[in-house]
């Protein structure tokens, strides 16, 4: 997966929806304007395209927030199996020591949403 692909299956995770808008736009040549407008997890419309989602993959912080949508289970998951996965490390420090981008990956494969890249 790409970069842009794990953000947005882990804002789509967080609750984020994605739509595809039309609007009247003089200015264009058939009158109607398209964009992509995410609304946040509490409803709130972000017209800032793929950019209004978090970067999960280099903000600690937002993967500290998505973490907190995972079931009891699917967090079992996360930090007994796929973080220590995706870390290869037998320290026993990785949930203090992962980066985003690692936990981005453990996060999507604690889901079933991750996919190897072709």
């Amino acid at each position: 997966m790409n970069p842009e692909q794990q953000r947005i299956r882990i804002a789509e995770a967080c609750g984020w929806v994605r739509k595809d808008e039309s609007y009247p736009y003089a200015a264009s040549a058939n009158g109607i304007c398209k964009s992509i407008v995410w609304y946040s997890p509490i409803g709130k419309p972000q017209p800032l395209g793929d950019d209004a989602i978090p970067d999960y993959l280099n903000d600690l912080n937002a993967m500290a927030a998505a973490e907190k949508v995972l079931t009891q289970q699917q967090d079992f998951y996360y930090r007994t199996y796929a973080l220590p996965d995706v870390c290869k490390d037998g320290s026993g420090m990785l949930a203090i020591t992962a980066t985003a981008a690692q936990r981005s990956e453990a996060f999507l494969r604690a889901l079933g949403k991750w996919e190897e890249s072709a």
